[in-house]
């Protein structure tokens, strides 16, 4: 597309109340560098293929071959090219403040809020130092004042995982940890210790700017293939069990801490076709010639056929519940920012609070990934008494402890009708 395509598409979310987050590269560009005998060179008929200029310069890349066996002096995997792709000296001013002119500019010409900064890990630890800044400042110019960067680095490790927003000072991540956690836990492969034990690292993002519940939670992406499959692929369970256990991973999602993203055509159904990974889980939502889209499963519906996914949107089980899950977030602001903590972890429920310290209320949100309805007794910051806001629950108090039951793969949650 052209600037002004974009510019018209950026005028159009306006309208609808939308805000737009970028995904932008800052790690490579596309192969055109090649090598001979290690020996970097550009073939002549595109020696100025790239735009801006200076990412024509030789001398503005590593140029030691592929991440995997590079010849490089330090780490092959912020030196190497990822798959081939040519890796940018990041850590050259010419390159840091280049990539802040051209971002920059975007944010000041189309209104951005945001970046997804892809390959995040394999740029040089002071990237994110020198470039951010830069970003930030372009950002409040146009009256942009909370411009959010999010880098994906794809670590499950939550040891790893925080050296990149504590030391190379990146914004928020991408929560791999929490996308192993949440997809193995809805499976019913693990129980409700394994959530307990990853927020148990939650304290390891916290500093005086940053902490977990900033960093961005998902289940399933572009790379990795789509959330319904992924949950699948965990544990081998009766197929009527599916969408019941998807929908127990989204509300993991936007019932706990961090800010959920959901990716496209996961809100109805879409599964990828063959292993479902990767381009295979990238079909678009309008009507496809491509066969092993028309007939690839869906979960909560039938196969697209000859039709497109835009018109079940609205009265897919998928879509209406992520709307109910997305409406419970908005009214009660504590249940997505609210202080969190941990209640019950034993077998296969989950029970945590969310504590809201404006209007000083709590919320008990359960969790059950068995067949079986489950029993669990509580104890909660105060003798309050409770309503249902989510879920089929019964429930009981007597001083500071609940006792509920949580249906089978369900999501309960209920709300402290007393200040505290």
């Amino acid at each position: 597309g052209t600037n002004q395509d974009m510019a018209a598409f950026a005028q159009c979310a306006k309208k609808l109340g939308l805000k737009l987050v970028l995904d932008v590269v800052t790690n490579h560009t596309g192969d055109v560098i090649q090598y001979k005998d290690r020996e970097a060179f550009v073939p002549s008929d595109l020696v100025n293929s790239k735009n801006p200029a200076w990412l024509n310069d030789l001398s503005n890349y590593h140029n030691v071959g592929d991440m995997n066996s590079c010849w490089g002096e330090g780490s092959c995997m912020q030196l190497g090219d990822f798959y081939g792709l040519d890796d940018i000296a990041t850590e050259k001013p010419v390159v840091y403040n280049g990539w802040a002119d051209v971002y920059g500019k975007w944010i000041k010409d189309y209104g951005l809020s945001g970046f997804r900064v892809d390959t995040a890990r394999h740029v040089d630890d002071n990237f994110f130092k020198n470039w951010s800044p830069q970003i930030d400042a372009a950002a409040k110019s146009v009256g942009i004042n909370d411009f959010t960067i999010f880098g994906e680095v794809w670590d499950v490790n939550p040891i790893n995982l925080m050296n990149y927003i504590r030391r190379n000072k990146i914004q928020t991540v991408l929560d791999f940890p929490f996308q192993r956690s949440a997809a193995e836990f809805a499976s019913g492969y693990s129980d409700a210790t394994t959530i307990e034990n990853l927020f148990s690292y939650d304290d390891l993002y916290t500093t005086a700017t940053t902490n977990a519940s900033n960093m961005v939670t998902f289940l399933g992406n572009h790379d990795m293939g789509r959330a319904g499959k992924i949950i699948e692929s965990k544990r081998i369970n009766p197929a009527n069990e599916l969408l019941p256990r998807v929908l127990l991973g989204h509300s993991l999602m936007y019932l706990t801490r961090g800010i959920p993203s959901v990716y496209y055509g996961d809100e109805v159904g879409m599964t990828g076709s063959g292993n479902g990974g990767d381009q295979r889980a990238r079909q678009d939502m309008f009507e496809t010639k491509v066969s092993a889209w028309k007939s690839e499963a869906r979960i909560g519906s039938e196969p697209i056929g000859d039709g497109n996914s835009f018109t079940t949107s609205a009265s897919h089980p998928l879509a209406i519940y992520l709307g109910e899950l997305a409406k419970l977030r908005a009214t009660y602001p504590g249940l997505a920012n609210g202080q969190m903590q941990i209640r019950s972890a034993t077998g296969n429920t989950l029970v945590l609070s969310k504590y809201d310290p404006v209007e000083k209320i709590e919320y008990l949100v359960a969790f059950n990934n068995s067949k079986q309805p489950s029993k669990v007794t509580v104890s909660t910051s105060s003798t309050a008494k409770w309503k249902s806001l989510l879920g089929g629950s019964t429930f009981s108090n007597k001083g500071a402890s609940v006792s509920l039951t949580v249906p089978a793969f369900d999501a309960v949650v209920l709300q402290s009708s007393a200040v505290m």
